[in-house]
């Protein structure tokens, strides 16, 4: 089952997304552009079976910009106070 969803990234699906530009690590994909990066995963379904292989595809959009706004970034507000991990305000 693994092995044919294996193939299928390998000899399908990675030459497609190769071809627009982006880059591989194993069943992810990600373009990097000027100011941000699309990335897409492909997901096994935990109901595969021998028989049926199911996926999906997971998409999504990287801005460093707003991910240092919004999202887990070390803030520290001076040298006196410690550091703050959370939503950057």
């Amino acid at each position: 089952m693994q092995r044919v969803l294996k193939d299928v990234v390998k000899d399908t699906i990675a030459p497609l997304f190769k071809g627009e530009g982006f880059m591989r690590r194993g069943n992810n994909f990600a373009r990097i552009l000027l100011n941000f990066s699309v990335t897409a995963n492909i997901q096994a379904s935990k109901w595969n079976t021998q028989d049926e292989v199911e996926f999906c595809f997971n998409t999504g959009i990287y801005m460093e910009e707003l991910f240092g706004r919004v999202y887990l970034y070390r803030k520290q507000e001076n040298r006196d106070s410690p550091q703050v991990w959370g939503v950057y305000r």
